[in-house]
């Protein structure tokens, strides 16, 4: 063992005994699981594993059974010191240590779908399709006799890589974290070719009006496009490849806050669904933030508007932070139009600066029972009938 990989193993040997997440070191001379017949069995997914192999085992066997959704596994870490390969096999052969039976996936050298590295290198990546109750077997060897040493093995069901396993999100307030840089390249038609990306669906309402940011300057870490679509390709016949979004809804970025991504809309429908592509600009990737805000739509011309009859007040404001309506302004609505409106007693208050409330920067106080959202400020009002959400 060089003196590269003695450090890399204490450091992995440092990772256990400081108790780190999910940290299990398997060394291939001291256990049975450098042979096919006797692999280390994968109870649960995700799965995070050290191995190390050595000239005399060169290489670990894992198994688990598939559950009927796509895998992936990868050697994708700062650990892994040597140049790996990754096979996926469905059973093992006669001699128990070459040609393993049924090949089902192989890699060396990642690459994403741009032909570049998306590791260090010389790290290994596969993705495939389980069949519900099958056994699968993992083999994480070198890429010739001489490469052995330490080696990170991730195994997890990706959630939302494509667009037909998105995760669902609240339209109304969201804040989601993500990292696209292992995600299934994606078709989608608002732009050509393969992008890596993760999805969200969503339900909006009518009327509303919805904003999409990644403008998180100290998390998103890339050049980011939020895409939306009202629908996602259908594979026929399957199986076949990622088929991506479908009727793209033509909402473009604003560039407010590019390179990150920042867009918004009014929905013209009821329960409408949206499936939200977050991709980077000419393949790249890393980590994001993505926040999802609904608000009431902008005011019109009007100082103060009744939106209905009871429940919704509106007010403009020609500062940052909103003021509740003035006494003679709620008389007069509340003599014109019928509208309960707050008594001077129950005026709006703002909540304290430490609430995580995702604003918005607007001009306008956008007023409702429970509720007021104005620039950088939100206040609370008391409302005779609740509003409905």
């Amino acid at each position: 063992m060089s003196a590269a990989q003695a450090v890399a193993l204490l450091l992995a040997c440092c990772a256990l005994c400081l108790g780190a997440a999910n940290a299990t070191l398997i060394h291939a001379d001291k256990t049975p699981y450098s042979v096919c017949s006797t692999p280390y069995v994968v109870t649960s997914i995700p799965l995070s594993v050290t191995g190390v192999t050595t000239p005399t085992h060169q290489g670990l066997w894992f198994s688990f059974t598939g559950t009927g959704a796509k895998v992936i596994a990868h050697t994708c870490d700062p650990q892994t010191d040597f140049d790996t390969v990754i096979e996926v096999h469905s059973l093992c052969d006669n001699d128990d240590t070459t040609a393993h039976g049924s090949h089902v996936a192989r890699n060396n050298n990642y690459r994403d779908s741009t032909g570049s590295f998306s590791c260090s290198g010389y790290e290994s990546l596969v993705r495939f399709q389980t069949r519900r109750g099958a056994t699968y077997l993992v083999l994480v060897t070198g890429f010739n006799a001489t490469a052995t040493g330490v080696f990170k093995l991730y195994i997890d069901q990706p959630e939302n890589y494509e667009c037909s396993a998105p995760t669902w999100v609240d339209s109304y307030k969201t804040v989601v974290d993500g990292n696209t840089s292992l995600a299934t390249p994606s078709l989608g038609n608002c732009q050509k070719g393969l992008r890596q990306g993760l999805w969200y669906q969503m339900k909006t309402r009518y009327s509303y009006m919805y904003e999409l940011s990644t403008c998180f300057e100290h998390i998103t870490n890339f050049p980011t496009v939020v895409e939306l679509y009202k629908s996602c390709g259908i594979c026929v016949p399957p199986p076949c490849d990622e088929m991506g979004g479908q009727e793209c809804t033509g909402i473009v970025d604003d560039k407010s806050c590019a390179p990150m991504s920042h867009l918004s809309f009014v929905e013209q429908k009821e329960d409408q669904i949206y499936f939200i592509f977050v991709t980077g600009v000419d393949h790249a990737s890393g980590n994001f933030r993505l926040a999802i805000h609904e608000r009431l739509p902008s005011a019109s011309s009007s100082d103060v508007q009744v939106l209905s009859s009871s429940s919704v007040v509106r007010v403009l404001s020609s500062s940052s932070v909103a003021q509740p309506p003035s006494s003679s302004s709620l008389a007069q609505l509340s003599s014109s139009s019928g509208a309960q409106l707050p008594s001077s007693s129950s005026r709006a208050q703002p909540l304290s600066s430490s609430s995580e409330e995702h604003q918005l920067s607007s001009s306008s106080a956008v007023c409702a029972c429970g509720h007021c959202d104005a620039g950088r400020a939100r206040f609370i009002f008391s409302c005779s009938e609740p509003q409905t959400d």
